[in-house]
C-alpha cells in the first residue's frame, strides 16, 4: 500500500509541459492572414483578367459567333470559379483566435473540408469550361492561320492546360494541405492535452 502512494506522490510532483497555445495561435494567425491574402490576390488577379478579356473582345470585333460565344464561356467561368472560391473568405473570417479549441478545430475542419471541394469538383469544371471557351475563342483566329500555325496554336494551348492540370494543380493541392494538416494537428493535440 505504501508503493502505491509513493507513486502517486512521485506522479503528482512531476512537471507536466502545458501545450504551447501562444506558439499555436501565432501560427493559426499567420495561417489565416496568408490565406485571406491570397484570396485577396486572386479575386484581384482574376478580376484583371476579366478586364483584359473584356478589353481584347471589344477591340478585336469577333465575326463568328464561335468568338463571343467562348469569351462569354470564359467570363461566366472566370466569374463562376471567383464566387465558389470567395465562399472560403467567410471561413477564414470566422476562424477568431477567441473560439475554444473545439470551435477552433470545427473551423478548420470546415476550410477543409471547403478547399478539398475547391481542388476537386471546382478545378474541374473551372479547367474543362476554361478549355472549352479558349478552344471557340481561337478558332476565329485559328481559322486565318496557316495549318502549321493552327497546330502550333492549339498544341500550346493544350499543352499549357496539361502543364496546369497535372503539374501545378497536384503541386498546390500538395501545398494547401501542407500548410492546413499540421494545424488540425496542433489542433486535435492541444484539445486533448486541455482536456486530461
Amino acid at each position: 500500500m505504501s508503493t502505491e502512494f509513493d507513486l502517486k506522490k512521485i506522479w503528482d510532483s512531476q512537471n507536466v509541459p502545458m501545450p504551447d497555445v501562444k506558439t499555436f495561435y501565432k501560427a493559426a494567425g499567420m495561417y489565416r492572414k496568408k490565406e485571406i491574402r491570397k484570396l485577396m490576390a486572386a479575386n484581384l488577379i482574376l478580376t484583371a483578367t476579366i478586364v483584359f478579356i473584356l478589353w481584347v473582345a471589344l477591340h478585336s470585333r469577333p465575326v463568328k459567333a464561335t468568338t463571343s460565344i467562348g469569351i462569354s464561356i470564359i467570363i461566366i467561368t472566370i466569374a463562376g470559379y471567383l464566387i465558389f472560391n470567395n465562399q472560403l473568405y467567410p471561413s477564414f473570417k470566422k476562424l477568431s483566435l477567441l473560439q475554444n479549441n473545439k470551435e477552433f478545430l470545427d473551423q478548420l475542419l470546415v476550410i477543409k473540408k471547403r478547399q478539398h471541394l475547391i481542388q476537386t469538383t471546382a478545378i474541374h469544371l473551372y479547367m474543362l469550361f476554361l478549355l472549352a471557351g479558349l478552344a471557340l475563342f481561337l478558332y476565329e483566329p485559328a481559322s486565318y492561320m496557316t495549318v502549321p500555325w493552327r497546330i502550333i496554336t492549339y498544341g500550346c494551348t493544350i499543352g499549357w492546360f496539361l502543364f496546369a492540370w497535372l503539374i501545378l494543380r497536384p503541386r498546390t493541392v500538395r501545398k494547401q494541405n501542407a500548410r492546413i494538416d499540421p494545424l488540425i494537428r496542433q489542433c486535435e493535440k492541444l484539445s486533448r492535452q486541455l482536456d486530461e
